[in-house]
């Protein structure tokens, strides 16, 4: 609905904003879940990343750029669970 009402250029800046927090609440969740140094590293590095791609974007606002940013939030959401599995996993042994 956001680009309905508020136009794309409003909705991209959204999603930017929301890939920041979105980072930020990645980071937050190792020290309070119990996970080490390999999750923090990994959550900092696909957030960065995150943050990059809605960066750019916002930039360009072309629909390429959309798509590889939704393809990449699939990915990233992927791998940071599996990093916490397998941190899970490891501290278990």
């Amino acid at each position: 609905m956001l680009p309905i009402t508020h136009g794309e250029p409003a909705t991209r800046r959204a999603i930017l904003t929301y890939s920041i927090v979105l980072t930020a609440v990645t980071l937050l969740v190792g020290p309070i879940a119990g996970l080490g140094a390999i999750y923090t590293v990994s959550a900092a590095l696909l957030g960065g990343a995150f943050v990059f791609q809605a960066a750019r974007l916002v930039r360009t606002a072309a629909t390429a750029a959309a798509i590889r940013l939704f393809r990449f939030s699939i990915l990233y959401l992927f791998v940071l669970f599996l990093v916490m599995l397998l941190e899970a996993m490891w501290r278990l042994r």
